[in-house]
């Protein structure tokens, strides 16, 4: 216990030794032994107290949520234009009533979706800055700054679950959206792509709800394998 201690108040010491030392290895292009020194420094100080981790689990489940919210915003909006079309084609079929409602309640909808991801990026940003500024927040500030989610781990993830990573076709490397440029992500059940592969569609309002996302851990759960790996895919990267 005394080794531990001594071992994490040398590793708080010479911290600011260990972020310039960080940094130049990320400004050499090597990536990977910048993330080794920050996790071998992680351990050292043993790990952060449990409101990091909250922090951490809040992100990853903020984080899926925006993911399923700007796919799910992107099939809504696929949807709509369809119909806008159809109505187009054909002006008598608004006589129903039934386009119009459907297009009514898929703009209501949208507008719901613009809330909510506007909600989920601020909440985000806020989870990430109030974190200590400890190896693990930069090892996610440092992961978050390439294309995190394409680790082995996510990609495996996704390929599991019947997502585009499966098939090869790049859909989780491009842009989710023309609306949110800067999104990349890996697949939900509101993917167009995997929409159009399975042969149906798969609607639920909530990224709980998900087949394709599963039950993400709880932070009181315990530590098993799944877990671990997730950490460390979001954390750590390869």
């Amino acid at each position: 216990m005394f080794v531990n201690f001594l071992t994490a108040a040398i590793a708080r010491r010479f911290e600011p030794l260990f972020e310039r030392h960080e940094d130049r290895l990320d400004r050499q292009g090597r990536w990977r032994d910048a993330q080794k020194l920050r996790y071998k420094h992680h351990e050292w100080m043993g790990g952060p107290p449990r409101k990091a981790w909250k922090s951490l689990f809040d992100y990853v489940r903020v984080v899926t949520e925006l993911r399923f919210s700007i796919q799910r915003e992107r099939y809504l909006q696929s949807r709509h234009d369809t119909l806008y079309e159809r109505l187009n084609e054909a002006p008598s079929a608004a006589d129903s009533g039934e386009l119009v409602t459907e297009m009514q309640e898929q703009k209501r909808q949208l507008h719901a979706l613009l809330r909510t991801i506007w909600r989920l990026e601020q909440k985000k940003y806020n989870l990430i800055s109030r974190m200590p500024n400890r190896a693990l927040k930069r090892a996610l500030e440092a992961h978050r700054g390439r294309n995190w989610h394409l680790s082995d781990w996510m990609e495996a993830e996704c390929a599991g679950a019947g997502g585009c990573c499966g098939r090869r076709c790049g859909c989780c490397r491009r842009q989710r959206s023309e609306k949110r440029p800067h999104h990349r992500s890996h697949c939900t059940s509101a993917c167009l792509c995997c929409t159009q592969a399975r042969g149906f569609e798969i609607n639920v309002a909530h990224y709980m709800e998900d087949p394709m996302i599963g039950k993400l851990p709880e932070l009181r759960s315990p530590w098993d394998d799944y877990k671990i790996e997730l950490m460390h895919a979001y954390i750590w990267g390869d």
